[in-house]
């Protein structure tokens, strides 16, 4: 099963980046966050905070990416409880709806799957569920990752998500899923 997942990234890679790379948001996101993606050159920053930056590729199907890092604490934060705080935490104050009285939250109505996984030789947690604006006009899929950014003591939080409202969403995940495992811990 994983050589087929890896099968099915590779083929989202090659077609993610037949046009390039964002070199400049890559550079960027290796200097303020230590962390570093093959980003599309069709993705925009749309925040850098401290701690969290999100990019977005808006269109008819919208996909985004964004990260948290945190002080790692302990292996509690690697809990569903723990994720679910985390995204409600970053959530409400900036994934707003189209108006700014709604907010992005997990949807808890149907099971979010979780499993651990190999990411590049190193431990972490496979998020996957719906979520839903606040006013439940919008919503869709997404995918998220959990890992120990060890040299520095973070706790690395990097989800992809999906608002594509009646369009079929797989392959926008698969494509988010590619680019999400590009993702490399600065030495």
């Amino acid at each position: 099963k994983d050589a087929w997942l890896k099968w099915q990234r590779n083929r989202a890679h090659f077609q993610l980046y037949k046009n390039g790379m964002h070199q400049a948001m890559t550079n960027q996101l290796k200097e303020n966050f230590q962390v570093s993606f093959d980003v599309p050159k069709n993705y925009q920053e749309v925040i850098s905070d401290a701690g969290f930056f999100w990019l977005k590729q808006p269109g008819k199907i919208e996909k985004n990416i964004f990260v948290l890092s945190l002080p790692y604490l302990n292996e509690k934060m690697f809990e569903k409880d723990s994720i679910l705080k985390y995204r409600s935490i970053l959530t409400k104050p900036y994934l707003k709806g189209y108006d700014s009285t709604t907010y992005m939250e997990t949807q808890t109505a149907l099971p979010i799957f979780e499993r651990v996984v190999n990411f590049k030789k190193q431990y972490a947690k496979e998020y996957r569920g719906l979520w839903m604006t606040s006013n439940k006009t919008r919503g869709g899929p997404f995918l998220s990752y959990c890992m120990v950014d060890e040299k520095r003591n973070k706790f690395i939080y990097a989800e992809g998500f999906v608002s594509a409202p009646g369009e079929d969403k797989l392959m926008p995940m698969k494509e988010l899923e590619a680019i999400l495992w590009t993702l490399d811990i600065e030495e």
